[in-house]
């Protein structure tokens, strides 16, 4: 099985930088000693070998010591200008507390330096971060455009690697022109500097995520291109095959570093670019034996989550890079202690390869740029691939039952309007339309000419063929839209959300479920262009104006019994979120839905509330089980209490005796119990004991939301029951113990999960 090994470009990239923010014993400050000097050995080898260096230049210091110093800055200046003239690279890197606005300071007579922690990240830097790197990019290019014309600032490196959490920064980058980031180490882990690069979506380049730099950003967004530094995954081996367990994570370093060191991590990245070519040969060499061990995994994956990792060992990654070539950044720091008689050897064996390329940053980010403009499709040419790639699994009869039904369920049953976005050929429309109460329009939306002619001949669903990016209906629209593993398929995620968010009504709810595709990126699925996980799910949203957005996530396989899933590790994500949402509003929707569908003809003693809501009748103990259902399908923590009642005209006995059950709801946010009284339809922002307290404060609310006494409400007495009058009357309250609450509703939530 011949393997055809693509070129290396390498990536020689050095932290131009002295210590901080800790100085380590036997050392000090010294710019020439720590900076210039071995900077100017690195650059002779380099030179010796045309092998090209590109500086991060730590921009802080040189700030620094502008103000303080200024013919050490001087002496930096005109060490860069050189490098800039013999061929190599300077680009950008900040640790912000050097910067003098931010408190760095130096005590001549204590010899003690002082860096003010709170600002170690660019994140939380106090004076605008745009406005700094704005300053940082126009003083580099001011420096060095009269060495080198062509010269611009392309890539940033955070102090530290610390550029997490990554929206502003990102943001920032873009706005000020800076194209591409090199602060990402694949696998890497430090809580103590708040870095975790444990998600990131590959070693070689790709174009990140603003939300998260560890993502790969759908194709709407190919913006900051990410260079990571090369990190070699250190496994155990039997006959040179790695096995998966218990790993390290090594940088490609060239400080603190041996040669033997240093070429030892870089044969062990090619090594693991080999392996996965390896199982590509292996896989069209004998593709009957790959896809049986495949198909082994896949079925015993269902019963034994087990069997689904050995997956991986028989099926090549998927991964799709950039570009042909595998890009190598290797990483130095000119403070730190250099091998440099090692570092020559590597690099005189590099240099003797034939498929070695030395190149700058900047060139990388300039390649890789050019490729992707070759490849770049419209939306229009990416929504024929959709149809085209997804056309036999829908018009075929395949379906995950399990999946969609745990979404439909978080669909509220008192909507009317929905939108079923991605309807494909209809069964959910028509589905989604029968379990709601009383639909009067649900819509499914789709691009495949033969999935929506399958949708009105064989479900008789109402369909419109559609862009998800261009939804074809007015503002506030619909009062429900689901999703069902759509969105990912999107061009441009953030746009179809923005739609979602328009065509919703004030008080609509959006259902989404998705594939959180970012979490195993070493396997992909061609055609889901938003490889995203719930941090950025979350972030999208608030952007967006969503509210009261609520993430679940189910693992696939062992709840339901569901194929596994290897880019999400099998695990679907489902989201609720809703447009301009008012929580006590909300309670007073489910009350009168349930005041309405509901009639009290008889007594009905079942104990689930959707069965309640179908059947249509019950006293007051179900319309507060109906109602408790509804509520806590939204997340509402509630309970059902019973108050008993003596005085009243028609009551039982001498005494005048009734009950009323009515559900008491726990408002976080203004830390109360509230009354939900769906019998009468009714709720207030009061407490049971409050009422108790003071009657009054009933009437006074139903003042206030000018409610109207309806036929029935006169009919049979429920003044009595949810008026003052009926809290003047109240003798004594039950709620509900505790423990057997939660019994229950752990009982009812494992049906319902079976």
């Amino acid at each position: 099985m011949a393997l055809n090994i693509p070129p290396h470009r390498i990536v020689i990239s050095l932290d131009y930088e002295t210590w901080h923010p800790s100085i380590p014993a036997g050392k000090k400050i010294d710019w020439y000693e720590t900076v210039i000097n071995p900077t100017n050995r690195l650059l002779e080898i380099c030179n010796r070998y045309n092998a090209k260096l590109t500086i991060f230049f730590e921009i802080g210091e040189y700030y620094w010591l502008k103000k303080y110093r200024p013919e050490t800055a001087t002496a930096i200046e005109n060490q860069l200008k050189e490098a800039i003239a013999t061929g190599h690279d300077v680009q950008l890197h900040i640790h912000t507390s050097w910067l003098p606005e931010t408190g760095a300071n130096y005590n001549p007579t204590t010899d003690t330096w002082f860096w003010d922690n709170r600002y170690q990240k660019l994140h939380d830097y106090p004076f605008g971060i745009e406005d700094l790197l704005r300053r940082c990019k126009n003083d580099l290019e001011s420096l060095f455009q009269p060495i080198n014309p062509n010269y611009k600032v392309t890539t940033f490196r955070a102090g530290a690697y610390q550029i997490q959490p990554s929206k502003k920064i990102v943001d920032a980058l873009l706005a000020v022109g800076i194209e591409a980031d090199s602060s990402v180490w694949k696998g890497g882990y430090q809580p103590d500097r708040g870095n975790d690069f444990r998600a990131a979506w590959s070693g070689q380049p790709y174009f990140a995520s603003s939300y998260n730099i560890n993502y790969y950003a759908p194709p709407a967004e190919h913006n900051l291109l990410e260079i990571p530094i090369s990190t070699s995954r250190v496994f155990p081996r039997i006959f040179g095959v790695p096995i998966p367990i218990v790993k390290r994570v090594k940088r490609w370093f060239f400080d603190e570093q041996s040669f033997e060191q240093m070429i030892g991590i870089y044969n062990s990245i090619s090594k693991e670019n080999t392996f996965n070519l390896f199982k590509i040969s292996f896989s069209k060499s004998f593709p009957k034996l790959q896809k049986l061990l495949v198909k082994i995994g896949y079925h015993a994956g269902r019963k034994v989550s087990f069997a689904a990792k050995l997956i991986p060992l028989f099926l090549p990654s998927s991964h799709d890079n950039l570009f042909y070539d595998n890009i190598f950044v290797m990483i130095g720091h000119s403070k730190s202690i250099i091998d440099f008689e090692g570092f020559e050897k590597l690099l005189s064996i590099l240099a003797d390869k034939s498929n070695i390329i030395f190149n700058t940053i900047s060139e990388i980010n300039s390649i890789i740029r050019s490729a992707e403009n070759e490849k770049k499709i419209s939306i229009d040419d990416d929504l024929e691939f959709q149809v085209e790639v997804e056309y036999d699994a829908i018009i075929g009869d395949a379906r995950n039952d399990s999946i969609s039904g745990w979404l439909q369920q978080k669909i509220p049953l008192d909507r009317k309007n929905v939108l079923d976005l991605g309807c494909g050929s209809g069964y959910w429309t028509k589905a989604i339309k029968d379990r709601l109460i009383a639909p009067e329009r649900v819509v499914g939306l789709d691009f495949g000419d033969a999935f929506l002619e399958k949708a009105r001949r064989v479900y008789g669903a109402e369909v419109v063929k559609g862009d998800f990016h261009h939804l074809p209906f007015d503002d506030n629209s619909f009062d429900a839209i689901y999703a069902d593993n759509t969105i990912e398929h999107s061009f441009s995620p953030h746009r179809v959300l923005e739609e979602c968010y328009r065509v919703l009504k004030k008080g609509g709810i959006l259902a989404m479920c998705v594939p959180p595709d970012a979490r195993n990126p070493n396997y992909i699925t061609p055609n889901h262009n938003w490889r995203m996980d719930s941090d950025e799910i979350k972030l999208r949203f608030e952007e967006i104006g969503f509210e009261n957005i609520s993430i679940e996530e189910i693992n696939a396989v062992k709840s339901w019994g569901e194929r596994p899933y290897l880019p999400s590790n099998n695990t679907s994500t489902y989201v609720t979120a809703w447009k301009q949402y008012n929580e006590i509003k909300r309670i007073r929707e489910v009350a009168q839905f349930c005041y309405t569908v509901i009639t009290p003809e008889k007594d009905n003693p079942a104990k689930d509330g959707e069965q309640i809501i179908n059947d249509g009748y019950a006293w007051c103990g179900g319309y507060t089980r109906a109602a408790k259902y509804l509520l806590e399908k939204e997340n509402f923590n509630s309970r059902i209490v019973t108050f008993f009642l003596e005085g009243l005209p028609f009551g039982r006995g001498k005494k005048g005796s009734d009950t009323h059950t009515v559900l008491e709801i726990w408002l976080p946010i203004m830390k109360k119990w509230i009354i939900c009284d769906a019998m009468a339809g009714v709720v207030y922002p009061y407490s049971i004991r409050e009422l108790i307290a003071k009657p009054e404060l009933a009437d006074q609310t139903l003042e206030e939301i000018h409610f109207k006494f309806d036929e029935r409400w006169i009919k049979r007495n429920y003044e009595w029951y949810s008026t003052s009058k009926a809290y003047k009357l109240i003798t004594r309250v039950k709620y509900p113990r505790v423990w057997v609450s939660n019994l229950i509703n752990f009982w009812q939530k494992l049906q319902k999960q079976t």
